[in-house]
């Protein structure tokens, strides 16, 4: 019973659809880029973006052997992670990794969506935000992350073809968008003498000045973001129809 359920989910999640129409990749671009530029929609879901910002530094510290100690994700958008451990070396790829993951996490999704696997992506980014209830250690973040993968989950697992569709483009593209305007953020931050970022971390440790550490991420941003987007506007040769197996009931 156990394995027939796995190789359901299994099948469920990897099967292939359809490359969805141009008009709806447009749509769900132009949705996800309202949400990064407009200011009060930005403020209310800046919050997913930094959670894919702590969810680098918390891969890249467990890739690093070292122990997540706390992640906080504040009202006022802010996020922090805590964690433990021995190594220069680690504690600067740890540093490094947090404006390079949406960015990386929106390349990812774009890579799965080009082949025709909308599931999937959904529920790569729900993997990712469990991963991360794991550590979070304040009540705002367990909150918004039980929301978004709630209705991630609910979308992937009841929604219709179409609907799923628009999601996973709408997360895909926030997620590139978002990290080029994070780093935007970072450089405003020390232009008025804010140096309390990741930036200035990497330059205190390394000697390498901030600027140099912003404009890496700002070019790499960038570089992902039109690399994504390339895949997500590419039609591709998918064109099987998508006939998921049925899932089991509750």
């Amino acid at each position: 019973m156990t394995s027939s359920f796995s190789r359901l989910l299994w099948e469920h999640a990897f099967a292939t659809q359809p490359h969805p129409p141009p008009g709806l990749v447009l749509v769900a671009g132009g949705v996800a880029l309202t949400c990064v530029v407009h200011r009060l929609a930005w403020s209310t879901v800046r919050c997913y973006s930094v959670m894919a910002h702590e969810a680098g530094h918390v891969l890249a510290a467990l890739l690093c052997g070292h122990r997540v100690v706390a992640v906080r994700l504040e009202v006022d958008n802010s996020g922090t992670t805590s964690h433990r451990g021995k190594g220069r070396l680690r504690r600067l790829l740890i540093a490094a990794a947090g404006y390079p993951a949406p960015s990386l996490a929106g390349v990812g999704g774009a890579a799965l969506l080009r082949a025709g696997h909308v599931t999937a992506s959904l529920w790569a980014v729900t993997a990712l935000m469990l991963l991360l209830l794991t550590t979070i250690r304040n009540v705002f973040g367990v909150v918004i992350i039980l929301l978004a993968s709630g209705v991630l989950v609910a979308v992937s697992w009841r929604g219709r073809v179409e609907v799923q569709a628009f999601a996973a483009y709408v997360v895909v593209w926030f997620l590139l968008i978002a990290a080029v305007r994070h780093v935007v953020e970072l450089l405003r931050r020390h232009l008025r003498g804010n140096s309390s970022s990741d930036a200035a971390t990497l330059a205190t440790s390394t000697g390498i000045p901030w600027p140099v550490w912003v404009a890496a991420f700002g070019l790499m941003s960038i570089a992902m973001a039109w690399l994504g987007a390339g895949w997500l506007l590419d039609d591709g040769d998918v064109s099987t129809a998508w006939n998921p197996p049925p899932l089991p009931r509750w």
